[in-house]
């Protein structure tokens, strides 16, 4: 059994995991969502002004928040995804 380091953070694997773990039109629609969002939130930053930007960027960092933080601790901790080969 070979085991293969990988630079990717054990959480992100694991939310990739089970975000693509669904059926095709779970996966479709978390995706767009997903997007969505991030867009609105993006385009309230570029275009809304001083609040617009504000309201803009909770709401990106409400989307993001925890799979970032996880990611970071995975980092910090040196917890990164090993694939293994059987």
């Amino acid at each position: 059994m070979a085991r293969i380091p990988t630079p990717a953070p054990e959480s992100a694997v694991e939310r990739l995991k089970r975000t693509l773990g669904g059926r095709p039109a779970d996966i479709v629609w978390a995706i767009f969502v997903t997007l969505v969002l991030t867009g609105i939130g993006v385009l309230l930053v570029v275009t809304g002004g001083a609040l617009g930007a504000a309201v803009g960027a909770v709401a990106i960092a409400t989307i993001y928040n925890d799979a970032i933080r996880a990611a970071v601790r995975d980092i910090y901790a040196r917890d990164f995804w090993v694939w293994r080969t059987d």
